[in-house]
């Protein structure tokens, strides 16, 4: 069950299981229903607590060789969506660290944490 964020409180940050994420960068990127986004705000009903998620609408494996990068997480994400997503705190896997590639508005998701 999601949230309604019309009548909730905002957080800045949630503690998961083994990291913190927060709604700034570069402590915003996590993975979740094997998707990967940046965290816009954290709600809460009362009840439970939702995470909103602008994903990336772009996401392929970095590298091919000797294995596929998406075996080990890591990826190359870009071109943000305009339409956010609302997930459960439950389904976020992983926190991620996004390093520039080259000139574009591309970037290296590399996973800084196991997943749970």
């Amino acid at each position: 069950m999601v949230v309604s964020v019309l009548h909730c409180k905002q957080y800045r940050q949630v503690q998961l299981m083994d990291f913190v994420v927060k709604v700034n960068s570069p402590d915003n990127c996590i993975m979740y229903r094997s998707k990967i986004g940046l965290e816009a705000n954290t709600v809460s009903d009362g009840h439970s607590v939702s995470i909103i998620v602008q994903k990336f609408a772009i996401i392929k494996a970095f590298f091919r060789q000797p294995l596929k990068s998406s075996d080990i997480g890591i990826y190359k994400v870009g071109k943000l969506s305009k339409h956010i997503e609302i997930c459960m705190i439950s389904d976020t896997q992983r926190k991620y660290a996004l390093l520039p590639y080259h000139a574009s508005r591309k970037y290296v998701a590399v996973p800084i944490n196991h997943s749970i």
